[in-house]
C-alpha cells in the first residue's frame, strides 16, 4: 500500500551488535523512493569500518517499478565509493563510478547488457509483488549496479518453521 515504510535490522555476533541495515521506502502515487544504509557497529567499525548508503528513485507503471536514477555511496576503512546510474527515456545507462569501476578490477559491462536492467534496491521491491496477487514467488531480475551486471533468479520453496538455535543468528 502507499505510504512510508521503515525497517531496520542489527546483526550481532554473541552479544555485540556489529552490524545495522536501515531502509525506508515510500510508494505514492507514481513515484517510488527506497533509500538502504548499512554500516558496521561496535567495536567491528573500528577495524575494517565500513559504511554504505543508497538511494533510489523511479516511476511505477502499470504495477512494475521502473528506476529513474540510483545514487551510491559509501566507504570501505579508506577508500571512498561514489555513483550514480541515470535511466534514459532511450533504454540506456548513464553511468558514473569513482573511483572507475576497471580501477577497482572489474570489466566495464557492455551498453548492450545495462539495457532493461533495474538497480539492486529496485529489484527487492518487485519481490513481493507476486505474493501479495497470491502468485508463487519465482522469477529473475536483471541487475545492474554501476560495476556489477547479474541476474537475481528467486523461487519459492515453500514455508518453514526456522527453530531458535544458539550458533544461528536466528
Amino acid at each position: 500500500p502507499p505510504g512510508p515504510l521503515s525497517l531496520r535490522y542489527d546483526g550481532y555476533w554473541r552479544a555485540f551488535r556489529i552490524l545495522t541495515l536501515e531502509t525506508r521506502s515510500v510508494t505514492a502515487g507514481r513515484d517510488y523512493m527506497l533509500e538502504v544504509k548499512m554500516q558496521t557497529e561496535g567495536l567491528l567499525s573500528l577495524v575494517p569500518s565500513w559504511h554504505w548508503r543508497t538511494l533510489s528513485v523511479g516511476a511505477v507503471q502499470d504495477g512494475l517499478f521502473v528506476p529513474r536514477r540510483v545514487e551510491t555511496e559509501g566507504r570501505f576503512r579508506s577508500r571512498a565509493y561514489r555513483g550514480t546510474i541515470d535511466y534514459l527515456a532511450s533504454g540506456d545507462l548513464e553511468v558514473m563510478t569513482e573511483p572507475a569501476a576497471a580501477w577497482q578490477g572489474y570489466e566495464p559491462v557492455p551498453e548492450a547488457l545495462r539495457r532493461a536492467t533495474v538497480d539492486p534496491q529496485t529489484a527487492t521491491l518487485t519481490l513481493p509483488r507476486p505474493i501479495g496477487s497470491g502468485e508463487a514467488c519465482a522469477g529473475t531480475e536483471r541487475i545492474f549496479d554501476g560495476r556489477l551486471r547479474y541476474d537475481l533468479d528467486y523461487s519459492d520453496r515453500g514455508t518453514e518453521t526456522v527453530e531458535r538455535a544458539r550458533a544461528t543468528l536466528y
